[in-house]
């Protein structure tokens, strides 16, 4: 579990800090008068909670949070989940760090937030770990410190959290907080790639491209393409450029067509100028008749 999605960036690309988070909690429903389906477990797990069973504390209050089996009551079940984290039940302290960060179920209070991350992370806990990073290096709810986010996006990432492993690369590669290192960038980034992180297989396709981790092209395209398979647009905007131009790779039109028609048609404006080249030099397509292939946006 992770925060909502935002994006910070600095550019250029190859020195782009980016701090980024997929979705995070499940956000408890409205409540409803009655549960459609009775948990069995709900009476044991309440049982135990009151004889002070810090894992029944736990599984009630996120049942009455997301109203598995019971009626939905945020209050009731932050009670639950405090009284797990009292007691030092990490996934409860990240939980309530998660509700607390993004309101909703609860008010919105980032100090508390940064309370519960920083209890869960000092239990290892990656993704907590992660977001503690993540507010140090956004300032947000402490004061922006680059250092100390590098110091948590490392021990996340050494648990394998992709996106820690993303940022800490990106972190490397434009010495946010670390010292600039490529290699580490390109370790970090690759790791993250092969996990299925399609912002880093594009940026560890660019930096290899660009000569560092002392790979070849071969690697870079690779990488490009899969972040392109998986509708990442820059990808599809730089893939489709060095197939059009021949840059590191044998040119090929046909594939720059497709690449930069996919990231023209999402608005990608640098794909979008080298679409038009195509057309205006004739490059594997009718000179100068975008309706062959790309038609144009209506006015």
């Amino acid at each position: 579990m992770t925060k909502s999605a935002f994006t910070y960036l600095i550019q250029p690309i190859l020195t782009t800090f980016i701090f980024f988070a997929t979705f995070v909690p499940s956000q408890a429903q409205a409540p409803d008068a009655s549960a459609k389906t009775i948990n069995p477990n709900l009476t044991e797990w309440r049982r135990k909670a009151e004889l002070g069973d810090v894992e029944a504390s736990h599984l009630l209050g996120h049942a009455l949070l997301t109203g598995e089996g019971v009626a939905v009551d945020p209050k009731e079940a932050v009670r639950w989940l405090q009284l797990a984290s009292d007691k030092g039940h990490a996934m409860a302290q990240l939980t309530l760090a998660l509700l607390f960060d993004e309101g909703g179920p609860v008010p919105a209070d980032k100090s508390k937030a940064l309370e519960f991350y920083r209890k869960a992370a000092e239990q290892n806990i990656k993704e907590a770990q992660f977001n503690l990073g993540l507010s140090y290096a956004t300032g947000e709810g402490v004061a922006k410190d680059l250092e100390e986010a590098a110091r948590w996006f490392l021990k996340s990432a050494e648990n394998w959290d992709p996106n820690a492993q993303l940022q800490l690369g990106l972190a490397y590669l434009g010495g946010k907080g670390v010292k600039a290192s490529k290699e580490e960038a390109v370790k970090w980034l690759r790791r993250s790639a092969y996990q299925a992180n399609v912002d880093a297989q594009f940026q560890l396709g660019v930096i290899v491209h660009s000569g560092a981790g002392g790979d070849t092209n071969e690697e870079a395209i690779k990488w490009l393409e899969r972040a392109a398979a998986n509708s990442h647009v820059d990808a599809m905007a730089f893939l489709g450029g060095l197939y059009a131009r021949g840059d590191g790779v044998a040119k090929m039109p046909e594939k720059a067509l497709e690449q930069l028609s996919n990231a023209a048609k999402l608005g990608h404006p640098r794909a979008e100028y080298e679409l038009g080249l195509c057309f205006l030099n004739g490059e594997g397509v009718v000179q100068n008749d975008p309706q062959s292939f790309y038609p144009k946006k209506s006015s």
